[in-house]
């Protein structure tokens, strides 16, 4: 990592603890069963990956009325496999500022649904979608422990980094249908 980039991050991880650590309201857990809106955010710059989210999407809406989700691509543009139905939004790098965080037009809908659970499938850092987690309105936040701890999550799963996409799926399906 170069030294510009790390400099980006640093004040990056300080602007979201500053400006999103607040108190800390009563999560709302919520099963998969009684769920009426679910919102997904994830890293869309890989193709296996979105595949792997998609086919997720498509096991959630067995059970859940709405799912949307959110991927950020890494990239300037977006790419052809990125053409989907509606509940798949996307935002780009042209779309975050000099820190990474990403415009208000961008994401405002998506931030702004009161969602009854959000999913978090990040499974590397990804700062874009650090700032959705920390913006969103959602009642019950879930995604895999991060390296630093912090207050963005009410239900974190301890998955190995090396896990596989389908792999993170397959346990947030599993744990959000323990629930009861």
């Amino acid at each position: 990592m170069n030294i510009l980039k790390g400099i980006k991050k640093r004040i990056a991880l300080y602007k979201l603890r500053k400006d999103y650590a607040k108190k800390k309201l009563n999560a709302v857990v919520c099963n998969l069963q009684n769920a009426k809106n679910v919102g997904i955010i994830y890293d869309a710059t890989n193709e296996h990956e979105f595949k792997t989210v998609k086919n997720f999407v498509i096991e959630l809406k067995k059970e859940v009325p709405n799912v949307q989700t959110l991927g950020y691509v890494d990239k300037n543009d977006l790419d052809g496999f990125h053409l989907q139905p509606k509940e798949f939004g996307f935002f780009c790098k042209k779309e975050v500022n000099w820190y990474q965080k990403p415009k208000e037009e961008a994401i405002e809908d998506f931030t702004n649904t009161d969602f009854d659970i959000l999913i978090d499938l990040q499974l590397i850092e990804c700062i874009p979608l650090r700032f959705i987690l920390a913006q969103s309105k959602a009642k019950f936040k879930v995604g895999r422990r991060p390296l630093r701890v912090d207050d963005f999550y009410d239900l974190m799963l301890e998955i190995n980094p090396y896990s596989s996409m389908s792999y993170f799926t397959e346990q947030v399906y599993i744990y959000l249908n323990m629930i009861k």
